[in-house]
């Protein structure tokens, strides 16, 4: 969707000129077809990049890429229990350790 603007004319170029808004803002747009001068106040509508498509979706695949990596460096790391050991004393408790022998999970029975 193009975005109107109005303001001053302040260069003009063999296809466009650049104006100057209320709000100090400088916008490169198209020369119109009729005669203008600087100084005079025009309205224009701003063209739409082509930047900007490639902006959105090659950000939306980052993103996606990021939350995909996240994902797998998560489940990666994640504690996997190798052994449970059971604990028969009333009442009874199982342990679950990881590879480095840390307990990583315990239940109890019979409570």
């Amino acid at each position: 969707m193009r975005k109107a603007v109005q303001g001053i004319v302040v260069e003009i170029n063999n296809r466009s000129c650049i104006i100057m808004t209320r709000e100090g803002e400088f916008y490169q747009v198209p020369r119109p077809t009729r005669e203008v001068r600087q100084g005079e106040e025009i309205r224009a509508q701003l063209p739409v990049s082509h930047w900007s498509k490639w902006l959105r979706w090659g950000s939306l695949a980052v993103a996606i890429l990021l939350m995909f990596t996240g994902w797998c460096f998560y489940r990666y790391t994640l504690p996997v229990a190798v052994a449970h050991v059971s604990l028969d004393i009333n009442p009874s408790l199982e342990l679950s350790v990881d590879r480095n022998g840390c307990v990583i999970d315990g239940v109890g029975f019979n409570t």
